[in-house]
């Protein structure tokens, strides 16, 4: 017998199909696009190092494709949108969402070819303003998209930030997410400002923390001393694997609140989708869902959000190299790994 081939850290960044952390991630619903950006034109969607294209047929229904058709490897990114489908634009065979073939007109009226072609196609399902596909085994019968609050809540408000695509690979920033020191370090505020980010996250007294596994993932839950005696403030961050954390903090850090504001606690959840385009890159789709008061409150978050993006821009040349630097001890390649 074949002996199975064990799975090391350096792995996890591989998602092309057949990899071991690819077959993980097409167990879940993995997000593809929005709504608000699939126009009445194919979009090109690289996915877990899958070439497709997501469209909407003018009924209205979503479909995901491989983007090569497969008659002669045309592109359907520039396919014709009708009513049943994405049609070719080199000979005109016509797909829907399923990816059945429907139409091939240079075939005889009373020909049935067509219904014994059938094109890669993955089940899409929309969400919050998020389209997510389903590329894993059993694709007549996949499992069911969970109900994220952030997504499916009908009350408070709701707000997707700007789609956000990184080129280098998905497993650098789970592992840095779940990393709370290099908030308190790299990401350093004014310790004199009086913020409650400047109190909690201080570089000189960095708060302690614990790693809480759970059903779905793990928790990172930073402490600091309450207000009274036996109290504590908390700052959690939540992780449901492979690919999707939350943060709830994010009106105390961006809205320069002082400490006390915590003993509230926080009306806004900070969602990030994380999806692998391929090895070395990955898109980020945010959502944040704020059941507060203010109905003012996504325009107040949105300058500091744009603010903190600028930033974090002008970081990139520099902390990247670092950050990666600092990744490669981790992954390491094949022939340090052997030592």
């Amino acid at each position: 017998m074949r002996k199975a081939k064990k799975v090391c850290l350096a792995d996890l960044a591989k998602v092309g199909p057949g990899t071991p952390a690819g077959q993980w991630f097409r167990r879940y619903w993995m997000v593809a696009g929005t709504t608000r950006d699939l126009y009445d034109i194919p979009e090109a969607v690289r996915l877990l190092g899958e070439d497709l294209v997501l469209f909407r047929d003018s009924n209205g229904k979503i479909g995901l494709v491989g983007q090569s058709c497969p008659h002669r490897g045309t592109s359907l990114e520039y396919g014709d949108i009708e009513d049943d489908g994405i049609r070719c634009p080199y000979h005109g065979w016509l797909f829907n969402i399923h990816g059945q073939c429907l139409d091939m007109p240079g075939e005889p009226k009373s020909s049935k070819f067509a219904a014994k072609v059938k094109h890669l196609a993955y089940p899409v399902k929309e969400l919050g303003g998020l389209i997510f596909a389903y590329m894993g085994p059993h694709q007549d019968n996949p499992p069911p998209l969970p109900k994220y609050k952030a997504l499916a809540d009908p009350t408070g408000q709701r707000s997707l930030e700007a789609t956000r695509v990184y080129d280098y690979n998905w497993f650098n920033f789970i592992e840095n997410g779940a990393d709370p020191v290099h908030f308190s370090t790299l990401h350093r505020a004014d310790a004199n400002d009086g913020t409650w980010r400047s109190w909690f996250f201080d570089f000189h007294d960095v708060p302690p923390f614990d790693a809480v596994e759970t059903t779905y993932g793990m928790k990172v839950i930073s402490r600091k001393p309450g207000p009274a005696p036996d109290t504590e403030y908390a700052d959690v961050k939540s992780f449901a694997l492979p690919s999707i954390l939350q943060i709830g903090d994010t009106e105390f850090t961006h809205f320069k609140q002082p400490k006390e504001a915590l003993a509230e606690g926080s009306s806004n959840a900070h969602f990030m989708f994380l999806a692998p385009n391929d090895d070395e890159h990955f898109t980020l789709y945010t959502v944040n869902h704020y059941t507060g008061p203010d109905p003012e409150f996504f325009q107040k978050l949105a300058p500091s959000r744009a603010l903190e993006r600028r930033r974090k821009n002008r970081m990139t040349g520099a902390s990247m190299r670092l950050f990666g630097a600092a990744s490669a001890l981790r992954i390491l390649p094949a022939k340090v790994r052997s030592r």
